[in-house]
C-alpha cells in the first residue's frame, strides 16, 4: 500500500498490518473493534514518529521516503547530503520528540474537551501512554533504535565499536528485565537488538585485527623473520608499489617455497603475507582465478586481509558482498586506498554518485586531483552537480587553480545554489580567472545576475 502524506512517499507493508493485529489480538482479548481501534492507533503513532524524521530531514534539505514495516517504521534520506553530525544527532531525535509531540496534543484533548464516549475515552488513553512509552524506548542507546543513532552519530564513525559496545551491554540489560517482568515484546525488540550489536562488534572487530595485520605485518605473532625472509618480502612489496605485479608474484612465491632460504621450509609467520601479495599482484594482472584460490588458502590459515578479499569478490562480480566487507573496514577505521578506492567504484556502478562523492570527499587527501577531478566529471554526469560543487571546491582547496573554483560554481549553479556559485566564482577571480566571456556563454550560470559584480560583461 503506497500513499503520500505532506509531500513524502509512505509505503505500508503487509507485515505491519500483521504486526498490528497481533499485537491488537493480544491486548484487546480477540473484541474486533479494539484490533481495530490498536491498528490505528499503531498506524497514527508510528507514523508520526516516521515524519518527524522525514520533517527534519526537509529542514536540512534531504527529502526521504517512509516505510512501515514488520518491526515499526523507517525514514530513508533519497540521496546523501552534507549532514554533520550534530544535525544528525537531530534527525535522529526527531522520532521521539515528534512521538511526545503527538502525546502532548492527546493529553491536552483529554483535559480541554469532554470525551463521553467509552471507546473513544480509552483509544485517547492508549494512544497518549503508547507514545510516550514508544518515544521513551526509542531514546534507548541500542542500535537500532533512534538512541542508538544518537550516540553512533555522538561518537563519529571512528568510535563505532564503542557504539557497538554500549548498545550489546543496555540491549540485554534491558532485555533481562523485560524477561523478569513477562514483558515479551520488549524482550524481543531489545534481546534481539542486543544480539545484532554483538554480532557487528564481532565482525568490526575481526575487520580491524585483519587490517592491522594486513598493515603491519611486522607485529604478527610468531618466530621472528629470518633476514633472508625479511629482505625477499620486502622486495615483493615494493615491486607490487611500483607497478611490477609479475615481478612481486615470482618473489612471493620464492618465499612460499623457501628459495631465499636454500629450499628451507618456509617460516609460518610469512606465509599470510606473501599469499596476501600474491593475491594484490594477481589481481593487478587480472587473473581473477588465481586470485580466488590465493585468497581462499589465505582465509583458511589467518584472518585475511578484508580489503583483499573484497577486491577478489568484486573482481568476481560480487558488487554487494564486496560492499559489505569494505563498508565494514571503513566501519573498523581502515583508510587504505585499497578500501575506499573499489567502494567509490562500486557506488558508482550502483548509481549512488552522492555516497561515491561523500566517499571521496572524506578520504581527499589520500586521492589524487586529478582523480578527484574524473570523478567530479563522472559525478556530474550523473546529475549530483551539489556533490560535483563540492568535489571541485576540495580540488581548489588543495591546487588553487583557477578553473577548478570555476568547475565548482557552475556545479553549484546547476544544483540551484546561486550563492556558493558566486562564492566559488568569486574565488576563482581572486585565483586568476579572467575569460568573462566563457562565464557569461555557459547555460549553468544564465540568470545569475550577481555575476555581474564579480566579473562584469565587458572584462
Amino acid at each position: 500500500m503506497n500513499v503520500r502524506l505532506l509531500g513524502f512517499d509512505i509505503e505500508i507493508t503487509m507485515g505491519f498490518w500483521l504486526t498490528a493485529v497481533l499485537i491488537g489480538f493480544t491486548q484487546a482479548m480477540q473484541n474486533p473493534m479494539y484490533i481495530v481501534m490498536w491498528g490505528l492507533i499503531l498506524l497514527v503513532s508510528v507514523l508520526v514518529h516516521e515524519l518527524g524524521h522525514a520533517i527534519a530531514f526537509r529542514t536540512f534539505g534531504v527529502s526521504s521516503s517512509i516505510r512501515l514495516h514488520f518491526l515499526g517504521g523507517a525514514t530513508f534520506p533519497n540521496v546523501v547530503l552534507p549532514l554533520t553530525r550534530p544535525k544528525n544527532v537531530i534527525v535522529s531525535l526527531a522520532g521521539p520528540f515528534a512521538g511526545f509531540l503527538l502525546a502532548g496534543v492527546v493529553w491536552g484533548v483529554r483535559e480541554l474537551v469532554p470525551i463521553q464516549h467509552p471507546g473513544l475515552a480509552q483509544t485517547l488513553r492508549i494512544m497518549l501512554w503508547a507514545n510516550i512509552g514508544w518515544s521513551i524506548i526509542n531514546l534507548m542507546p541500542v542500535l537500532p533504535l533512534d538512541g542508538g543513532h544518537v550516540v553512533e552519530h555522538a561518537l563519529g564513525p571512528r568510535r563505532y565499536r564503542i557504539t557497538l559496545g554500549v548498545s550489546a551491554v543496555v540491549g540485554t540489560v534491558i532485555a533481562i528485565l523485560c524477561l523478569m517482568s513477562r514483558n515479551f515484546i520488549g524482550l524481543y525488540i531489545f534481546g534481539s537488538a542486543a544480539v545484532q550489536s554483538f554480532i557487528a562488534l564481532r565482525e568490526t572487530g575481526a575487520a580491524v585485527r585483519a587490517s592491522k595485520e594486513a598493515s603491519e605485518p611486522a607485529r604478527a605473532a610468531g618466530e621472528p623473520l629470518a633476514p633472508e625472509t625479511a629482505r625477499a618480502l620486502s622486495a615483493a612489496r615494493d615491486a607490487l608499489d611500483n607497478g611490477q605485479p609479475e615481478r612481486a608474484i615470482e618473489m612471493a612465491k620464492g618465499v612460499l617455497e623457501g628459495r631465499e632460504r636454500n629450499g628451507a621450509r618456509p617460516q609460518a609467520r610469512a606465509l599470510p603475507e606473501a599469499l596476501s601479495i600474491l593475491g594484490w599482484a594477481h589481481l593487478a594482472l587480472g587473473q581473477t582465478a588465481e586470485a580466488v584460490e590465493v585468497t581462499s588458502r589465505l582465509t583458511r590459515m589467518a584472518h585475511a586481509d578484508p580489503a583483499l578479499v573484497a577486491n577478489v569478490a568484486a573482481a568476481r562480480g560480487d558488487d554487494e558482498g564486496a560492499r559489505r566487507l569494505l563498508e565494514a573496514a571503513r566501519a573498523a577505521g581502515d583508510e587504505r586506498k585499497e578500501v575506499f578506492g573499489p567502494l567509490i567504484q562500486i557506488l558508482l556502478r550502483k548509481g549512488e554518485p552522492a555516497r561515491a562523492a561523500a566517499l571521496a570527499l572524506d578520504c581527499a587527501e589520500s586521492i589524487s586531483a586529478e582523480d578527484l577531478r574524473t570523478l567530479a566529471s563522472m559525478v556530474t554526469a550523473e546529475g549530483a552537480h551539489h556533490w560535483a560543487g563540492r568535489l571541485y571546491e576540495a580540488i581548489f582547496k588543495r591546487e588553487r587553480t583557477a578553473d577548478d573554483a570555476f568547475e565548482a560554481a557552475r556545479a553549484f549553479a546547476r544544483a540551484t545554489d546561486p550563492a556558493k556559485a558566486i562564492e566559488l566564482m568569486r574565488r576563482a577571480v581572486q585565483a586568476g580567472f579572467t575569460d568573462a566571456k566563457r562565464v557569461w556563454a555557459d547555460e549553468a550560470l544564465v540568470g545569475i545576475d550577481e555575476l555581474e559584480h564579480v566579473l562584469p560583461r565587458s572584462s
